[in-house]
């Protein structure tokens, strides 16, 4: 349900607003990404107008042991949109990639 989201965007002070955009503009991390060496999921949905696909594709080229996922038809909200298909691609990436063996004695896992 957008219903809360979308109330939440239109009750927002529009200069509130316009400072995000000007802040969030101004930030990249993109020379970050490659620092990046854990397995990582991106998530890319293709009708967002405020983080298009196109944002996604660049991060999973840039993060090595990368993989995207892409949702269609989802807009920048995939969590509300599409909740049962991203648990399920979370599941099935953390099935597959992340190490599920106990850590060694005398070992913290970070």
């Amino acid at each position: 349900d957008l219903h809360p989201y979308l109330l939440h965007l239109r009750t927002t002070d529009p200069s509130v607003m316009v400072l995000m955009a000007g802040a969030m503009r101004a930030h990249s991390a993109v020379d970050l990404l490659d620092a990046i060496d854990v397995p990582t999921l991106v998530v890319a949905a293709g009708a967002d107008v405020f983080t298009p696909a196109r944002c996604s594709e660049a991060i999973h080229h840039a993060v090595a042991d990368s993989e995207l996922v892409t949702f269609a038809d989802a807009g920048h909200t995939v969590p509300i949109e599409e909740p049962a298909a991203l648990v399920a691609a979370i599941d099935d990436f953390v099935g597959r990639r992340v190490d599920h063996r106990p850590p060694a004695r005398g070992r913290r896992r970070r």
